[in-house]
């Protein structure tokens, strides 16, 4: 299959085994048609050459990366070039999609990756790590990890939710030049200019003999019971994931491999439904609840918590109005429940102004007062 006008780079195969799509140092890609071999299809608008493609899960989008510091996803039956992805400071080296097909992540001669909303053509997470420039990306087959290999002779396991750094693999003697998962997601493989591949583990038990892995299992458990204790009270106290990882890194008290334990935990615990937050808030400020004696100020940082992740959530916002109000911020409970009544669909409009009304007859009234005037305007109308 001849074409190109200057070397040829990087092939991919489409999915179905139909198709190759090659870049080139003359800064086109070509997809081929291996059953007809006839003249390829021919994308242009790189400017410097082409050093990595690979077809989405579909076989309908190709992303390309090039040495002019950008990616492009182009339609593989138009050859249309349909969003062109800024923001690598040097060549970009390597491309991978994830296996749901939404994602791209890059690795880049700027010592960073990068995560990309395949859909919207953005930026949306920047991997930092690397000490020299990345030279291969690969998502592992459940698209929760993404291992990448650098010059500076290290391979990093990260996070995909999050963009966090979660394990450093050391070992070679020279860059690492190519990674990849094994199709059960338990073995990455890499390459070096140390003239040798690795195999690595997973998890590094798996690799120890019988009689020490069951003390590092034993140890382990031991570890994770310890760690699962100090994520669950973080959670209580923080509620979103961002905070949780920000006071393990900042409790000088725990060891680092403690530390490192919590946050794997917290990682794979993430961030709770916005709709779970709800739930549990709800009961604790309810105006109509029988046991007043409850955690207002729990309720408060789960309803604040629970806008974060679902702004337009009518609910939310109506626990969290109710919230306010029974720590004290009135003010801020009415604002909150007019934005609730703006968002509320119709069925569910003639609620929240009842909230509405009740906590603006009972705005600036003595606290003692102030319920004595809601429990009077309580509805029959049930949330």
């Amino acid at each position: 299959l001849s074409g190109h006008e200057q070397g040829v780079g990087p092939v991919a195969w489409n999915p179905s085994g139909t198709r190759v799509v090659s870049g080139a140092l003359d800064r086109s890609l070509r997809i081929w048609d291996v059953q007809t071999a006839g003249s390829p299809q021919t994308l242009t608008g790189h400017e410097d050459s082409v050093s990595s493609v690979a077809w989405n899960p579909a076989g309908t989008r190709i992303v390309s990366g090039s040495a002019d510091g950008t990616l492009r996803i182009w339609d593989a039956q138009t050859g249309e070039s349909l969003h062109t992805l800024a923001g690598h400071e040097d060549y970009v080296s390597s491309v991978a999609w994830n296996p749901a097909g939404t994602r791209i992540v890059s690795g880049s001669g700027d010592r960073t990756l990068r995560i990309w909303d395949a859909q919207a053509g953005e930026s949306l997470r920047i991997l930092e790590g690397h000490e020299y420039a990345v030279a291969s990306v690969a998502w592992n087959p459940s698209g929760t990890r993404i291992a990448s290999g650098s010059g500076d002779r290290t391979l990093r396991i990260w996070a995909a939710r999050t963009g966090r750094s979660v394990h450093t693999l050391t070992g070679h003697g020279d860059s690492v030049s190519s990674v990849a998962w094994n199709p059960s997601g338990t073995r990455i493989a890499s390459g070096s200019n140390d003239r040798t591949l690795r195999i690595w583990d997973r998890d590094v038990e798996e690799a120890l003999p019988l009689w020490r892995a069951t003390s590092r299992r034993q140890e382990a458990a031991r570890q994770g019971r310890k760690a699962g204790r100090v994520v669950s009270a973080l959670f209580e106290e923080h509620v979103l994931l961002e905070p949780v990882l920000a006071a393990l890194d900042a409790d000088p008290s725990l060891p680092e491999d403690l530390r490192e334990v919590a946050r794997r935990l917290a990682d794979s615990r993430g961030d709770p439904a916005a709709g779970e937050l709800n739930e549990r808030a709800w009961p604790l400020v309810d105006p109509n609840r029988t046991e007043k004696d409850t955690d207002v100020e729990l309720a408060l940082r789960l309803a604040r918590a629970g806008v974060r992740l679902a702004p337009k959530d009518w609910a939310v916002r109506g626990t969290l109005a109710w919230a306010l109000h029974e720590t004290g911020h009135r003010a801020e409970a009415i604002t909150a429940c007019e934005k609730a009544v703006e968002l509320a669909p119709r069925p569910r409009e003639t609620v929240y102004r009842s909230y509405l009304d009740r906590l603006r007859r009972g705005k600036g009234v003595p606290e003692t007062v102030a319920t004595a005037v809601t429990s009077a305007a309580e509805s029959s109308t049930d949330r």
